[in-house]
């Protein structure tokens, strides 16, 4: 018994410790993890245990929402920043998970002043006083990873100084790999699902937004292109960033004066709402049709509109996340829209079965995005939901991964459109730029190609009489013109079904 006593004392002693070295000096990491095995665990067993035509599902729903809700909450960080990135794609979830989290793209709570201004001195070598000739100490703007503070430089030059939270480093490989670890035991034991390979890709991309210097090199690029572009450099404004000042975790950027596409009475009553948002497929279609350079985190907040010489801004802001496609897959994705805009139901197929999907009526539904098509897994069915999900990633080997980031750009600027009652023809605009990107490289003959011109100017014309049609019908009907769209868009993927 005494030795019995002794080996409990000292496991309880050494368990303390643990607890507070990693309560005060590992930012709860072990924690953090802990909790997030438990959760994972609990919530996996429920499903497998409590599935079943007897069981109440919905209940089951819900109580796991809230209990993967108040785990990402806990946990706060890159987990809030995952969850969100899962929220963007909700309508593909049971409805427990559709109410809650969206929840979370709510403001993230703010580091005080001088944890930042620590961790500035620790990135830099320098004290802030000797670098800036004023610093506000309330942050502007807070996300998951990183906050902004106003600032202005000796010279007089206002800046924007955005600064890691301090303990987001430290915590990056804990959640990423509790994230892979977990997904892996959903994948392989528990639901055997096609879920590891693009759980790892979506952590891996999140890991970069961590490092500063990646996104310093995508801000510089994309300013690069848009003022290399005829049209949009008198619509698009990039801030330049100062390289001398930043670093891994700090990045000092011009300071864009503008108002948040996320103020929407402010934008409808002192600018153009439609032309903002114009601006904003427009420029989305160059990205994903000709550099392959994707901003993948087009948010509200992250666009500014603002006048300069009496004419209309975008600033774009944010360049953390972003996927870099290949020629080969930028031209394969305009082709894709362009089969799309053509009915070409074989191309269709034969560019998504090249990637690796098995579905391409799914495929045509989920990059469209229309809200509700029943062959898009539900969950509501085990069985069939794991048939379906295996059918539609038939080789994860293959899969464009990329894919997966443009397809949630195009959800979050579907949800942007409507947050403005949807002023813009979203599925024309895409349609159109991938059609004139076609055209452009239109190896045929003469003929051919004027053919190839008059049929898209039709096409357009017959878009723009039904978008006309779609508004007046909006006034006694009051229903969206993305919902519009999203039924449209069920029918022809039905159809597809019926043809490929």
């Amino acid at each position: 018994m005494p030795i019995l006593r002794k080996a409990l004392g000292i496991t309880a002693g050494a368990g303390t410790a643990i607890f507070l070295w990693d309560q005060y000096f590992n930012s709860q990491a072990l924690s953090r993890t802990g909790r997030t095995i438990f959760v994972a665990s609990l919530v996996g067993l429920d499903y497998k245990i409590n599935w079943g035509p007897d069981k109440d599902i919905e209940a089951l729903h819900d109580r796991s929402a809230r209990r993967v809700y108040d785990l990402i909450i806990k946990n706060r960080g890159l987990y809030v920043k995952m969850g969100q990135m899962v929220a963007m794609q909700s309508h593909m979830l049971p409805n427990g998970f559709r109410e809650r989290l969206p929840l979370l793209f709510d403001r993230a709570p703010a580091d005080e002043w001088p944890e930042c201004e620590a961790l500035f001195r620790q990135e830099t070598g320098k004290e802030v006083s000797d670098v800036f000739e004023y610093v506000d100490p309330v942050a502007c703007a807070s996300a998951s990873m990183a906050q902004v503070h106003e600032g202005r430089l000796p010279n007089g030059d206002r800046v924007a100084i955005k600064i890691q939270h301090p303990d987001i480093e430290k915590l990056t490989w804990w959640d990423l790999n509790s994230l892979k670890a977990m997904i892996w035991i959903y994948d392989k034991i528990l639901f055997d699902m096609p879920m590891f390979t693009i759980a790892k890709y979506f952590a891996d991309a999140i890991e970069t937004e961590t490092d500063f210097n990646i996104e310093r090199s995508n801000a510089k690029l994309m300013k690069k292109l848009v003022e290399g572009d005829a049209k949009l450099k008198h619509k698009v404004y990039v801030p330049g960033v100062y390289d001398e000042l930043s670093t891994k975790r700090v990045m000092v950027m011009e300071w864009a004066d503008g108002t948040a596409l996320s103020k929407i009475d402010k934008i409808k009553r002192e600018f153009d709402a439609k032309a903002a948002l114009s601006t904003v497929f427009e420029l989305t279609c160059k990205q994903v049709y000709e550099w392959g350079v994707v901003h993948c985190d087009p948010h509200p907040g992250n666009w500014f509109v603002t006048r300069e010489n009496g004419r209309q801004m975008l600033i774009m802001l944010d360049h953390g996340l972003y996927v870099h496609m290949s020629q080969k897959l930028t031209q394969q994705y305009a082709a894709l829209w362009n089969g799309f805009f053509q009915g070409d139901i074989k191309k269709i197929s034969e560019i998504v079965q090249d990637w690796g999907f098995g579905s391409p009526e799914q495929f045509t539904s989920a990059t469209m995005l229309t809200q509700e098509y029943e062959d898009i897994p539900t969950f509501e069915n085990e069985q069939h939901a794991k048939e379906q999900m295996r059918n539609f990633l038939k080789d994860t080997s293959r899969i464009p991964l990329q894919l997966l980031f443009v397809a949630r750009t195009h959800r979050i600027l579907q949800g942007l459109n409507r947050l403005y009652d949807s002023p813009v023809n979203r599925i024309k605009t895409l349609l159109d730029g991938a059609s004139e990107v076609m055209l452009r490289n239109h190896s045929g003959t003469r003929l051919n190609y004027y053919l190839a011109l008059l049929w898209r100017r039709l096409v357009l014309l017959v878009n723009d009489i039904v978008f006309i049609g779609i508004r007046i019908q909006q006034v006694f009907t009051h229903r969206g013109l993305e919902d519009f769209f999203d039924s449209t868009i069920e029918e022809t993927a039905k159809e597809l079904v019926k043809d490929a």
